[in-house]
């Protein structure tokens, strides 16, 4: 009987913890508010969204993209970010006027959503005199959160701190994978971006999509449970 307690619980405990985490999932919804919020925030900018075949043009997406990361941060210039416990979605960065990377990409993938695209959050940690696994469990390394985004060429990221995208001189979309790779100093970079760019993944770095937080106290219901989306994270596996 001990053993057949023992084999049941074996295969009850991992569905327990699947179940808690799904449920403890950000949420990607775009809701009325975000609506109304990013409708001001894209107006005030003169941002026109795109439409017809402006839609489905590489570079056209370019520059509407490049249009959304100047508008957010412009909306929140000061860097400090929004307390923990607190929300943290476009309406709270468009009326506290201020955020860090993980607010403003908060704001940029849900514009960039509301409008036609696919986004994936990006959590980005230092390798400096670290292992992967260290730098990913110490609380104090040093670390980013951006965004990507799927263009008719591929995926693009999108900086939330400086107005850096994933395109180099070429008109080629880059990605963190591509960074990773090729090194961020040995691309040569759009014109969109700004020089002398000194960001964590200009050097050696790790990342992980879908994480938006490791200690839980980013979104609802603010707890010790990481802020993660399924969804997102099945593209560290390649999917």
């Amino acid at each position: 009987m001990k053993v057949l307690k023992n084999r049941v619980w074996f295969f009850i405990l991992p569905m327990i913890l699947v179940a808690l985490f799904w449920i403890h999932q950000v949420d990607q919804d775009i809701t009325e508010r975000d609506k109304v919020t990013i409708t001001k925030i894209l107006q005030e900018n003169n941002i026109i969204p795109l439409s017809g075949p402006d839609k489905n043009d590489f570079h056209e997406q370019i520059k509407f993209i490049s249009a959304v990361q100047k508008a957010v941060l412009l909306t929140a210039p000061r860097n400090k970010g929004l307390d923990e416990g607190m929300s943290r979605e476009p309406e709270v960065l468009y009326k506290m006027r201020y955020g860090h990377c993980y607010d403003r990409s908060r704001a940029i993938e849900k514009i960039l959503r509301l409008s036609g695209f696919k986004t994936r959050h990006v959590s980005v940690y230092s390798l400096d005199e670290n292992s992967a696994l260290h730098a990913f469990l110490k609380p104090k390394t040093r670390s980013h959160a951006l965004s990507e985004v799927l263009t008719v060429k591929g995926w693009v990221f999108v900086d939330s701190n400086d107005k850096l995208i994933g395109v180099d001189k070429f008109g080629n979309p880059i990605d963190l994978t591509q960074v990773k790779k090729l090194g961020f100093k040995n691309i040569v970079w759009s014109k969109y971006n700004t020089e002398n760019f000194d960001g964590v993944y200009a050097t050696k770095f790790m990342y992980v999509y879908g994480l938006y937080s490791r200690h839980g106290k980013f979104y609802p219901p603010y707890n010790f449970i990481p802020d993660l989306h399924w969804g997102e994270l099945v593209y560290n596996f390649g999917l």
